[in-house]
């Protein structure tokens, strides 16, 4: 059976689309039905992000609602930033044996 699993940095594709497409958004909920819908086989999509503020749990919250895995981490401490794109390859180098496809969503 075809596997897909694709890894988004939500941070990063929200950054580029508000750089390039002025007010607009991504629309996770459309992404995630389209993806599920037109893959052949299993997909798991995995999202990756930061909780700089609580407005962020609601975000993350909306995604495991539609059916991301979320790997969100809380920035604590002074920490302004997170890049996840590690933690997106080691999760890629840790499936690989397990998917036929994998799909990296970042610009990194």
């Amino acid at each position: 059976m075809q596997t897909t699993l694709i890894l988004l940095d939500t941070g990063n594709l929200h950054y580029c689309i508000k750089r390039r497409y002025k007010g607009h958004r991504i629309d996770f909920k459309k992404i995630h039905d389209v993806w599920c819908k037109e893959l052949v086989g299993e997909v798991d999509i995995v999202a990756y992000g930061a909780i700089p503020n609580k407005g962020a749990y609601t975000f993350r919250d909306a995604l495991k609602h539609y059916g991301f895995v979320v790997k969100f981490k809380e920035l604590k401490g002074g920490i302004k930033y997170y890049n996840p794109i590690v933690d997106i390859v080691l999760d890629a180098i840790n499936h690989v044996d397990k998917v036929s496809t994998i799909i990296i969503g970042s610009s990194n």
